[in-house]
Order: C-alpha cells, then structure tokens, then sequence
C-alpha cells in the first residue's frame, strides 16, 4: 500500500508551479482574445455606423421616398435633380443641397433602441419616412426616418434596413426628406431693394432714379417709394401652387392677360406673362411663364391679380 507522502508526492501529481504556469498562459491568451474582438467590434462599428452618409452626394443618382400611400421618385440628370414622379420636372434643388450638407457630416452613433418591439412606437417600422439612396440601380442606403427626438433641441430616430437598432441623430430629418412638394414651384428670387425699373405691357412704366423712384410712362410724376413696397417684394417671390400640364408653345403670347418686365441694378432682367384660364369650379387661376423657363406655373387669383392692383395705384 502506498504511504500518504508518496501518494502526496507521486509521479501523477501535478506541480503547483505548473498549474500556476498554465492559468497565467490560459489567462493571458483570454485576455488577448477579448481585446481582439473588443477592437474589431469597436473598429467595425464606427466604419459602419459612425458617418455612414458622408460621400454619397457624388455617388446617389436616385433617391425613392416613400411617405404613407405615396412615393417621391427623384433622379439626377446632369447637374440638376428632378421629379421622375412628376413628369421630369425640375425639383427644387435647395433641397438637394440642404441634404447632402446635413448628412455628409452626420454622425450616428446613439442608440436608442434594439428592441424590435419599440420600432413601431418610434414610427421605424415603415409608418415613418421610407428612405432609398440609388448609385445606378444598386442601393447605397436604406433606412427608416421615425418621430422627432425628445427634448427641445432637434433630432430624430433613424434605422437602417436589415437592423434592429435605432439610432438618435442630432438632425431633424423629417425636415430633409418629408416635403410633401418636390417640385420647384418658385417662379422668381429677385431682391427686391435691387429692382430698378418695371415695364407692364400697358405702357405703364415705373424707375428708380438717383432722387427715387418715378413713373416715365404713361405719363411722368414722382411716386412714393412705400407704396411699392408690396409690390417689389411680390414680384421678387413669386411663387406657384402647381405645374400645368400644357407646355409654353400652347400658349398664344398675343392673347395673354399682362405681361411685366422687370430690371434690376445687378443689370438682371425677368420678363413674365400671365393668362387668366378657367377651372373646372367655374372660377379661374393664371398661367404664368418666366422667360428662360420652359415651364408652364399655375399661380393663384389672388396673387397675380395683387400685381395688378398694386400697379394699379399709380
């Protein structure tokens, strides 16, 4: 029978200092793994989520914006975006600008949520905004625009697709993404304190001289400046509430209502014509034209008619 010492201190024992040896080896190894993942998971992360917008201005040719029943088609054609949804016409492209400079330094990083079940009370369930950045007929981005942040300061939730986390971005993107017209609807940006001179196809013509401003024609006499002052600051934004459907060469340039042009001291010059048509209600809006526009707008009573009144005065 073995004594106790030799059963102590047998061959099969294992040495104290060769488990020691072993654990700190085992140890350290574990260490190393768990740096290993811990910076590629950090690494990974901040590739994918950190700026995941930034350069895509020179890449999207096509954005879809889904919103409820309906979806906005926006393409790229040349330098310009349009409405591919509206018949090519031309979006406003401030939009466009406003876009790429909020999202090309967004950064995204907070998360909200990863439960699945908060995605609908957060509106990134598809009841939101529905986002679609195209580079040709590949998908740069998809991503999900929910309800506006907490607090008073802006932002939103944001998911992308294929996600479960919800990100909170310092940005109001419903603000980039939600307009419910895409289609440029301003018939003219003038700075009004630049208007210089006004010309109505009436002969009624109006200009500003170094000691104010003066009618030349019909007749000659001072003006006072304030009663322009609507005027001026009408003519330098004017703005349609549609597109029509007929082109400039329906229109008969002869037969239209008024037609006014306008100078500038930046030696710009507007030329516009109106032509009263009838709606199907019985009452009537205008056709207005820009020259150097293709474009046909449908602009309201009540506004091209002020322009009317307003020379009217003089």
């Amino acid at each position: 029978m073995l004594s106790r010492a030799q059963i102590i201190d047998g061959p099969n024992r294992v040495k104290p200092s060769f488990l020691k040896r072993t654990t700190i080896v085992l140890a350290s190894i574990l260490a190393i793994l768990v740096i290993v993942a811990g910076a590629y998971y950090f690494f990974s992360n901040q590739t994918k989520t950190s700026t995941p917008f930034a350069g895509l201005e020179s890449k999207v040719t096509r954005i879809e914006i889904q919103q409820m029943d309906t979806t906005n088609v926006l393409a790229k054609q040349g330098d310009l975006w349009v409405v591919t949804s509206s018949n090519d016409v031309l979006a406003n492209q401030v939009y466009f600008n406003d876009i790429w400079q909020a999202l090309d330094q967004l950064n995204v990083t907070e998360v909200a949520s990863t439960n699945p079940a908060n995605q609908a009370d957060l509106q990134v369930d598809g009841s939101g905004l529905v986002v679609q950045l195209f580079a040709g007929d590949e998908v740069s981005s998809h991503f999900y625009i929910g309800r506006n942040g907490p607090g008073t300061m802006p932002s939103s939730y944001l998911r992308f697709e294929g996600e479960n986390k919800v990100y909170l971005v310092d940005i109001l993107l419903t603000r980039l993404f939600g307009y419910l017209e895409w289609r440029d609807l301003i018939v003219s940006q003038i700075d009004s304190e630049t208007i210089n001179e006004l010309k109505w196809n009436d002969g009624l013509h109006l200009a500003k001289e170094e000691d104010g401003w003066k009618m030349l024609a019909p007749e000659e006499k001072v003006i006072d400046e304030a009663q322009l002052t609507e005027l001026l600051v009408s003519l330098g934004d004017l703005k349609a509430i549609d597109i029509a459907e007929i082109k400039m060469v329906d229109l008969d340039a002869e037969s239209s209502s008024f037609a006014i042009e306008v100078k500038t001291s930046n030696d710009d010059l507007w030329r516009f014509a109106f032509w009263q048509h009838d709606l199907d209600s019985g009452d009537y809006d205008y056709y207005a034209i820009r020259e150097g526009s293709d474009t046909v707008y449908v602009m309201s009573k009540y506004i091209v008619e002020n322009l009317l009144k307003s020379a009217g005065q003089f």
